[in-house]
Formats: C-alpha cells, sequence, structure tokens
C-alpha cells in the first residue's frame, strides 16, 4: 500500500513532498495496526518505511532525506522520525521486549520531541500504552519505568496548557502509578503515591475530581499514621460530588 502510495504520484512530486506524503501515510497505517493489536501488520509497515526513508542517506535513516529539502520539509520529516521512533518503541513493548524499546526511544531526537507539546503528548500516550501492556505481562518494574516516563513528559513545562485529552491522560498514567505503588504497601512507596496523587489537585487543578479522591482515599487507608487524611477526604467527598446512581456505586 505505501509502495502503492508512492506510485501514484505525479512525476512532479516524486521529491521531498513525495517522501513526507508516503511517510505521513505509513506513520498513520503502522499507529491504526498497532491501537488494533495487529503487530505484524505493523512491523512490515514500519520497516517499509525506514527502508523507504534511508534509501538516500544510508548513514541517517529517518532524519536527513535529501539535499534539496527545504527547511520546512526538514521540520516535518523531523517530527515524523520522532514518531517513527514512538512506534518502533510502542511496538517493542507490545511484543515484549522492554530492551528493544529502550533501544528504539533513545533514538529520539529529544530536541525536536521537547520542541513540540504535540509531540510529547503522543510521547506520554505511547509510553502509557507500553507500560499498561508490560504491566499485563507482569513485568511490573518495566512497566513502571514506562509509566513514570509518560508522567515526566506531561509535567515538563511546555505542556502547562494541557487540553482535556492531556488531563484525561495525565489522570489515567497517575491512577495507574498509584494503583502499582499501593499494592505494595511499602511506606515510601505510599509517600511517592501520595505526592502523585497531591500533584494532580495542586499543580493541575485536578483535585476535586473522584477519580483523584479516591487515589487519596485508597493511599490514606494504606498508610500508616495518617488516620487525619481520611475524614478530611471524605468530607471533600461529600461536599463537591454531586451525588448520582454512578457516583454513589464509586
Amino acid at each position: 500500500m505505501i509502495n502503492a502510495a508512492h506510485s501514484s504520484l505525479s512525476r512532479h512530486a516524486k521529491g521531498s513532498e513525495a517522501r513526507v506524503r508516503v511517510f505521513r501515510l505509513a506513520l498513520k497505517t503502522s499507529r491504526f495496526c498497532l491501537d488494533k493489536d495487529a503487530l505484524d501488520a505493523a512491523l512490515k509497515v514500519l520497516e517499509s518505511c525506514s527502508e523507504y526513508a534511508s534509501a538516500e542517506e544510508q548513514g541517517s535513516p529517518v532524519v536527513r532525506m535529501a539535499d534539496d529539502d527545504t527547511d520546512d520539509q526538514r521540520k516535518v520529516l523531523q517530527r515524523h522520525a520522532v514518531q517513527y521512533w514512538l512506534l518502533r518503541t510502542m511496538l517493542a513493548s507490545k511484543n515484549d521486549r522492554p530492551d528493544i524499546a529502550q533501544h528504539f526511544y533513545s533514538k529520539v531526537d529529544q530536541t525536536v520531541l521537547m520542541g513540540s507539546a504535540d509531540l510529547m503528548e503522543t510521547a506520554a500516550e505511547i509510553c502509557y500504552e507500553s507500560g499498561t501492556h508490560l504491566l499485563s505481562r507482569q513485568r511490573n518494574d518495566a512497566g513502571k519505568q514506562w509509566l513514570e516516563r509518560a508522567n515526566a513528559l506531561l509535567n515538563t513545562n511546555d505542556m502547562d496548557d494541557p487540553g482535556h485529552d492531556c488531563e484525561d491522560l495525565r489522570m489515567d498514567i497517575v491512577a495507574t502509578l498509584v494503583e502499582i505503588l499501593v499494592k505494595g504497601s511499602d511506606e515510601s512507596d505510599l509517600g511517592y503515591a501520595w505526592n502523585l496523587a497531591k500533584d494532580l489537585g495542586e499543580k493541575h487543578g485536578l483535585g476535586d475530581r473522584l477519580a483523584v479522591l479516591n487515589m487519596q482515599l485508597a493511599i490514606a487507608l494504606q498508610s500508616d499514621g495518617t488516620e487525619g487524611r481520611v475524614v478530611p477526604i471524605l468530607s471533600r467527598m461529600v461536599k463537591t460530588i454531586v451525588l448520582t446512581e454512578d457516583t454513589f456505586r464509586m
């Protein structure tokens, strides 16, 4: 499909414009395959993308494509390169190879990544999905590492004005981390979990969400010497939550 897309472009567009289009198509296709857990198909698309990208310059496969690229085209290709390595990271994680995932993630151009809020959100989402998959495979240490990386990406200064989707992602990341930490009942882990949940309210304005209050309550009930935290949390729940059938069940 990728090769057919390239062949269908006009002869005039066979340069950088063609590379951008085919690269973008390959990335979208591979992400779709990954979301559907069609890992073999995702690998084939990504391999095709890598071979295509490296055709003109073997020494730097997915960053520099051709000497005639304009600055804008190079920037687009660099963004695509970041997305490419992130998708290779996600594929390796879903194949239960966190070592290879780490190798691919190390290839991400951090300057390009940190210069784009939407790329950082994409990276955080992929790190989160990689982490949750590894957790489902009982690879707890590796899964926790990827979740912490996802949280760190969302906590960078360039993500100070996140959208609604980013807030939901942040909640999912912290909720999963807290769940892991609370299971261990280790006091240092519980302290870490408490700080994560507290930051959702103090730094990100999410403290009145029921999910955050539930996190804090779960941590307080597991911790030693924190009896004084339970009553204020319950009181805040009563004051801030509209009682419905769904919230009552929670």
